[in-house]
């Protein structure tokens, strides 16, 4: 991926800009490279989810950035395939959304949001929430649909993560 940068401000010349920087446009490219082939919005047995936490988890250690992981819970598949649409329609480059089943046969949508906090992902489940009902849909409580945002740090793995979901 190539960002082009026409002013950089207040930013500060140093390598850590310049990585942090590298590390958004990577991001970025993967991001437009996951919308063409849909994997953003595919269904997944969790090895994309996987490897994709994984490497947030990694640069979040490394470079302590932070991100969320939402998480939708719902018995009802109707309902949690619309809130995913909803949430993907919201979704940023950096985001991804995930429709998984684990093999239990609970079923999530799992948003991973590079860059937000619990706080910020949850503001964005309420935008949601928003959304759904203007269509017609009840509020969340009512749906039976349960909301949690996980905050995803170096020293988290997909293994771990997912394993808890289970």
């Amino acid at each position: 991926g190539v960002v082009c940068v026409s002013e950089m401000g207040t930013l500060d010349y140093s390598h850590r800009t310049f990585e942090l920087l590298t590390l958004i446009a990577d991001y970025l490219s993967d991001g437009v490279q996951a919308q063409d082939s849909d994997e953003h919005a595919g269904a997944d047995d969790g090895k994309a989810i996987g490897t994709i936490i994984d490497r947030w988890c990694l640069n979040a250690g490394r470079y302590s950035l932070g991100a969320s992981l939402l998480v939708s819970q719902s018995d009802n598949r109707l309902r949690l395939t619309a809130i995913g649409e909803v949430v993907r329609a919201q979704a940023r480059a950096l985001d991804y959304v995930w429709l998984w089943e684990g093999e239990s046969g609970r079923r999530l949508v799992l948003a991973l949001l590079p860059l937000t906090s619990v706080g910020s992902a949850m503001t964005l489940m309420d935008r949601v929430e928003g959304a759904v009902r203007e269509r017609g849909g009840l509020p969340f409580a009512q749906a039976g649909i349960q909301v949690d945002a996980l905050a995803l740090t170096g020293d988290d793995s997909a293994a771990t993560i997912l394993e808890r979901l289970e």
